[in-house]
């Protein structure tokens, strides 16, 4: 049997009520309390988990940029061993590395100044874009590929720049020598030994043309001929006792500008040349045949002196002329195989005998060697052989004889009834006026050499 159990008095209850009501309440605080606490470790260790996996990320986006400034090194590493012909040294370990910082975080170590030298010629590489992150990032520097080349003392920052750039290596231009232009004026020093040496065989040829053929006064004996550049007009000596005379006329008129009064009966005029006398005076000398003396005339035929030239020439006559401006000397024959050197005071300073090696007689002297002419362009003499329809070219040289080196064979000009052929006068470059004694014609000729 159930005894029944007496209800509690209210106030009881109410207190029972408080009391419950208080306990559940510090309990549901203390819950509370509980489950604050938990959620804060749980953000800081998801802070934490971040960071370290932020470090990681940066760790790999490091490793990518020393891989690929390694490879950069790689290629100008063999570019410069190809170069140097040798290997270069391996570069030294690149790889970032990981500590930690005064708050005991993570913290990695990137290189930046990778490849530095004197030559500048590791590629720019751009940095990646990172988290942000406390980053420490002390320069490396690396030896450069040429053991030879010390680094810098004060390595340069890289710059970052959006596209690495390849520095090719400066090649130093090379300076060609110039080289002075040889002068158009001839000297002694162009034409001293040119064919001292010369032993060929000479056989005459007719290898020129003819430029114009022009009037010539058939009764003047020619036995000197020059042409003057500057006013176009010839001078030409003429010989036979007396009718010998020197005259300037234009050859492509014929007329007659001036001339000297005809020598006395007792001279047979020769030679004539142009020349600069001591004072730089433009003068013309004039030859004699038999009677050793010579005339001086100043640009207008005006006689100046005369003087004796004995013991001058070897057979003591006067023949053929010439003067060469830069050695100050004149050229003079006598009818004989030597041709005589005398200086501006008309005295002998030496003389050399002309020799001609022909194919079917060998070496042989030259004699009666007559008209002669001076040409600036080659520094030989041009020489009239008397009754002989071929001309000659002398090297005149520094040794001890004068050689022909050429022949030119005039057979085929016609003299329209004169004598033999005599009277050369430089024109220009290789062109000539030629005549003889008493031609009708007067040639202006070209060799083809």
């Amino acid at each position: 049997m159930r005894s029944k159990s007496r209800p509690p008095p209210k106030d009881d209850i109410e207190q029972s009520t408080s009391t419950n009501s208080n306990s559940n309440s510090n309990s549901s605080g203390h819950q509370h309390n509980h489950s604050e606490g938990s959620h804060q470790l749980q953000q800081a260790k998801k802070v934490r988990r971040m960071k370290q996996a932020a470090a990681m990320l940066a760790i790999l986006v490091a490793a990518i940029i020393v891989a690929i400034a390694l490879l950069g090194n790689m290629d100008n590493d063999d570019e410069n061993a190809a170069n140097n012909n040798a290997s270069p040294p391996p570069p030294p370990s690149l790889a970032p590395t990981i500590g930690k910082n005064d708050n005991d975080e993570p913290s990695v170590f990137i290189p930046t100044n990778i490849g530095n030298n004197n030559n500048n010629n590791s590629p720019t590489l751009a940095p990646p874009l990172l988290p942000t992150l406390t980053i420490s990032a002390p320069s490396i520097t690396v030896p450069s590929p040429n053991p030879t080349v010390a680094p810098s003392p004060n390595p340069t920052t890289l710059q970052p720049t959006t596209t690495p750039t390849t520095l090719k290596p400066t090649t130093t231009p090379t300076t060609t020598p110039t080289t002075a232009s040889p002068s158009l004026e001839p000297s002694v020093s162009d034409n001293s030994n040119i064919f001292d040496n010369f032993d060929e065989t000479v056989s005459p040829t007719d290898n020129f043309q003819v430029l114009q053929v022009q009037n010539h006064d058939s009764t003047a004996f020619t036995q000197g001929l020059y042409y003057n550049q500057d006013t176009g007009m010839l001078t030409e000596g003429t010989g036979i006792y007396g009718r010998s005379l020197v005259r300037i006329w234009d050859p492509l008129t014929g007329q007659v500008l001036r001339e000297t009064s005809t020598l006395d009966s007792a001279f047979f005029g020769e030679g004539v040349a142009w020349y600069l006398d001591q004072d730089g005076q433009e003068r013309f000398i004039q030859l004699t045949w038999k009677a050793q003396r010579a005339f001086i005339y100043d640009t207008d035929l005006n006689l100046l002196q005369s003087f004796s030239y004995n013991q001058r020439t070897t057979t003591n006559q006067g023949w053929g002329i010439t003067f060469d401006p830069v050695e100050k000397v004149f050229y003079v024959s006598d009818g004989s195989r030597f041709i005589h050197v005398w200086d501006l005071n008309f005295e002998l300073v030496r003389k050399f005998p002309v020799t001609w090696k022909d194919a079917l007689t060998g070496t042989n002297a030259v004699p009666d060697l007559n008209e002669l002419e001076w040409d600036p362009i080659s520094k030989t003499i041009l020489a009239n052989v008397w009754y002989k329809n071929y001309i000659v070219r002398i090297w005149p040289g520094s040794s001890t004889v004068g050689k022909v080196i050429q022949a030119y064979d005039m057979s085929t000009l016609q003299s329209g009834g004169g004598n033999v052929l005599n009277g050369i006068a430089h024109y220009s470059a290789n062109k000539w006026w030629i005549t003889g004694k008493e031609w009708r014609n007067l040639y202006l000729i070209e060799f083809n050499e």
